[in-house]
């Protein structure tokens, strides 16, 4: 019985279908690597690009706040008055009560 399975299944197929096995896990990782390796040289090159927008506009929120600190330094009240506008006055206010402390003890906030 052992002489009818060596010569059914011979050594030559099995190392053959080893080598094939072999070879197309090979093939397999190899295009995984590569897909790894492109995304992350893209995602490399993107947080450049993101990197340097961020340092654009960070430069353009600084030269917006020294505008904005050269044209609020030349507001005064006199000029302000040239344009017939005053100062408001404060008609209602909000006051605190002593009751909510209250509520925040009581539970309803953590």
């Amino acid at each position: 019985m052992t002489r009818a399975i060596t010569h059914f299944i011979s050594y030559t197929d099995i190392r053959l279908k080893t080598a094939y096995f072999i070879m197309g896990a090979i093939a397999l990782l190899l295009m995984l690597y590569g897909i790894n390796l492109y995304s992350t040289v893209s995602n490399t090159v993107t947080m450049q690009h993101i990197q340097k927008s961020i340092s654009e506009l960070s430069a353009n929120v600084e030269n917006l706040d020294a505008q904005y600190l050269e044209l609020s330094s030349r507001v005064t009240p006199d000029k302000l008055s040239s344009f017939d506008l005053a100062p408001g006055q404060v008609s209602y206010f909000i006051s605190r009560s002593s009751s909510l402390g209250l509520v925040a003890v009581g539970g309803h906030e953590f």
